[in-house]
């Protein structure tokens, strides 16, 4: 009667951790992020959501982030549309931004003034 009561608490305990372990699973994500072009986007931002974590994208638009499995990424850069994108267990995605010129009007950049060569170090 032990024996069987023993294996019974046992095998619930494993089936528990089982659980837990597949709803908490953490992948390497990695992915190229590119303009409508086909160019890399150089220094897009790429958040899991609903965290902290997060990284930018190198030279060739690649990224790699660790995030959970059935969890999401929001990428964004200056002058693109903001997109999240489901993970879906994926371990590689690719990410092509949207134009948008709305937010490249708002973009000024203003310069004057004068200063000696002695202010200058």
């Amino acid at each position: 009667m032990k024996k069987t009561v023993a294996r019974k608490l046992v095998s619930l305990l494993l089936m528990f951790v089982g659980l837990q372990y597949a709803a908490a699973q953490q992948l390497n994500v990695k992915g190229t992020v590119t303009d409508p072009s086909g160019e890399p986007v150089i220094g897009a931002s790429v958040m899991v959501e609903g965290t902290k974590t997060g990284t930018s994208t190198d030279i060739d638009g690649v990224f790699t982030v660790t995030a959970d499995a059935k969890g999401k990424l929001r990428i964004s850069y200056i002058g693109y549309e903001p997109q999240e994108v489901a993970i879906n267990g994926r371990k590689e995605i690719n990410i092509i931004m949207k134009e948008n010129s709305a937010v490249l009007d708002e973009v000024v950049v203003i310069g004057y003034g004068t200063m000696d060569k002695k202010e200058l170090t």
